[in-house]
């Protein structure tokens, strides 16, 4: 797939994820919005043929934004991933509850976020359960977002992180996770309650986010997946994934 935007409007990264006995891939894409506007004069090579429909479709600007730079990370993402062109033929389908559904590729999943600003995707083999979430860091959003942090989560976190990026970092993880669990919003919040909220120093981080400030933490009540998260200057990108995984370059 040929890369319509510049270098400062886009990231795409394939990373190592290392277990016990084994090792695979995953694939991370994140896009500015100031593309929007040349990825949508191209979006025709871009969609496939029902993704192009659906997006004629959308009425409201905000909702083909973020649909149209979603798709493309996916594509970006899965290209990367799996080393073959990612065209028009493959095409990333909602499932019955809105999860996003590959087809054309096989053994391939993909997880989509979104915010005013960005697009971010991760694609994984379908066996190694993934997802990601993105917001941006404004006032107004964190707020409420801490009305939804339990006691013993409003207790975590290093002491020199904001509680702007604490409250993010909490909802993200939530989010991320209710994403693997494909529950959404329909469930409540403190069931994807976080347990613990640290400093990420480990040595291998994703570089082209190593720049970031870096934080990880663990579920109270899922204790087989975990959350790794990056801070960056207005927004927040946080990956939920297996707690046995390393992720490394």
């Amino acid at each position: 797939m040929l890369k319509i935007i510049g270098e400062s409007c886009i990231k795409v990264v394939r990373f190592n994820m290392q277990r016990t006995d084994t090792r695979s891939y995953a694939a991370l894409a994140v896009i500015s919005t100031e593309a929007f506007a040349e990825i949508d004069a191209n979006c025709a090579t871009i969609l496939h043929k029902v993704e192009l429909d659906c997006y004629k479709g959308l009425r409201c600007n905000s909702r083909r934004t973020s649909y149209l730079l979603g798709r493309y990370a996916a594509k970006l993402a899965l290209e990367s991933l799996s080393g073959d062109s990612v065209s028009r033929e493959v095409a990333v389908l909602p499932g019955i509850f809105g999860q996003p559904i590959v087809r054309g590729l096989t053994g391939l999943s993909v997880s989509i976020s979104h915010t005013e600003t960005l697009a971010c995707a991760i694609a994984f083999p379908e066996e190694h359960l993934m997802a990601i979430d993105t917001e941006n860091l404004s006032a107004n959003k964190t707020s409420l977002m801490a009305e939804e942090l339990t006691e013993a989560e409003r207790k975590l976190g290093p002491e020199l992180i904001q509680k702007v990026n604490l409250h993010a970092c909490i909802w993200t993880a939530k989010e991320a996770l209710s994403k693997i669990l494909r529950t959404g919003m329909m469930t409540p919040f403190s069931l994807y309650a976080v347990e613990t909220l640290d400093q990420d120093t480990d040595k291998n981080p994703i570089v082209e986010l190593e720049s970031c400030e870096r934080l990880k933490g663990q579920y109270l009540h899922f204790s087989q997946y975990r959350f790794q998260t990056w801070i960056r200057d207005d927004s927040i990108i946080t990956i939920a994934l297996p707690r046995r995984t390393i992720l490394s370059c």
